[in-house]
């Protein structure tokens, strides 16, 4: 095996099928073939717990805090797992069957993706809030199609998704219709941090990934090659590069989004899957039974979101001012929770520019109380106790 900036290298007892770092980037789970999860420590490389499942992980996901995390997968007697991040204790189990799972914008929604079907549940009280039935082509003789892979952009409120009919589509969670759809878009499916680009597996000829500017629908970049053999993608948390798994090709590539090159090739073994930490230190792939985590051979951590006045006037009785600056663009968030970490109100949620950042909120109907607010970017999340006196 080549040597490369390895932190630590782990033997699992099945082969790894999923891998998603904690927003934190301290941690990182991995699902596994034998109907298991592991969260493992990313400093010491510890497996510090494991949870048992119904079948194979075909899907791990962190919502953006990193309060729970959802894993799962299974056909017929399939179902998603949900874990309380903070005392690891099971929160809630869906039993439905499981291709792809993505968060909905943190609003106690998740969406499970089944063969032919998407389903919205509310996963504090496991209502089914809506099944959409028939998201893919009918099948055909000697053909059979279904859902493979999903995501969410809360951008424009929709769910995209690939399947083996080789079509990408957009979902919209206001009407519940696919609005848009993408003719050479199969296999693998990853977004950006800032929720405004899309990579995908390509069924155009001569390419293996394509890069989609998901409120335009253009596609920024065509990576060429061959698509057999992708196994996962994963965006840089700055935006600037792609990692891509190829099993077949032995190797893990890292291609430039802006020039379209390869600027760096881990070429050490049949990569399956890989995900960069929010922090964009670390890199980790998995090859069948092993995990690896590299320091990441490209950048060094980002900066993070710097507060220079944090929140003013606290306590307050109508308006409150964020101030805060920006490194670089990036999709931010800002929520008021109450002490016991429920949302009550989105103050903001957008795309922002580099530079400083003024976000007035009027908190005038909010009851007299103690509240967090909490700001979140790609690199951190940010939390600070606000007091509101009427």
């Amino acid at each position: 095996m080549a040597q490369y900036d390895t932190v630590w290298t782990r033997m699992t007892q099945s082969s790894i099928k999923q891998i998603a770092f904690h927003p934190n980037s301290q941690l990182i789970a991995t699902g596994n073939s034998s109907a298991y999860l592991s969260i493992w420590d990313v400093p010491t490389g510890v497996e510090l717990r494991r949870f048992s499942c119904a079948s194979s992980n075909l899907a791990v996901e962190f919502t953006e805090y990193g309060k729970y995390l959802a894993f799962g997968g299974g056909a017929d007697q399939g179902g998603v797992k949900i874990i309380d991040c903070d005392n690891w204790q099971d929160y809630k189990m869906i039993v439905t069957p499981t291709n792809s799972l993505a968060f909905i914008n943190n609003a106690n929604m998740i969406a499970i993706g089944g063969r032919k079907s998407i389903s919205i549940w509310d996963f504090q009280t496991g209502e089914l809030i809506k099944k959409i039935n028939d998201i893919v082509s009918p099948d055909q003789q000697g053909s059979y199609y279904e859902l493979f892979k999903m995501v969410y952009t809360p951008l424009i409120n929709s769910i995209i998704y690939t399947s083996t009919d080789g079509k990408l589509r957009f979902l919209n969670i206001q009407t519940y219709t696919i609005d848009y759809t993408y003719n050479a878009g199969y296999g693998e499916l990853a977004i950006s941090d800032n929720g405004k680009y899309i990579a995908f597996k390509t069924g155009l000829s001569g390419f293996a990934v394509q890069v989609m500017d998901i409120e335009t629908k253009q596609i920024v970049q065509s990576i060429p090659g061959s698509p057999s053999g992708i196994t996962s993608i994963a965006f840089s948390p700055d935006g600037k590069y792609l990692a891509v798994a190829y099993e077949l090709a032995g190797a893990c590539k890292i291609w430039d989004i802006e020039t379209g090159k390869i600027v760096y090739d881990f070429i050490n073994g049949t990569h399956q899957n890989v995900a960069y930490s929010l922090n964009n230190q670390y890199i980790v792939t998995s090859i069948a039974q092993l995990l690896i985590l590299y320091n990441n051979p490209l950048t060094s951590v980002q900066p993070n979101l710097e507060i220079i006045n944090t929140i003013f006037p606290n306590p307050t009785n109508q308006l409150v001012n964020i101030q805060f600056i920006l490194p670089r663009q990036n999709f931010i968030k800002i929520d008021l929770l109450n002490l016991e970490g429920k949302k009550i109100n989105n103050i903001f949620s957008g795309l922002l520019e580099s530079g400083k950042q003024n976000i007035e909120a009027n908190i005038e109907e909010i009851s007299t109380g103690v509240y967090y607010i909490v700001i979140s970017s790609t690199s951190l999340t940010q939390t600070f106790k606000l007091i509101i006196e009427k």
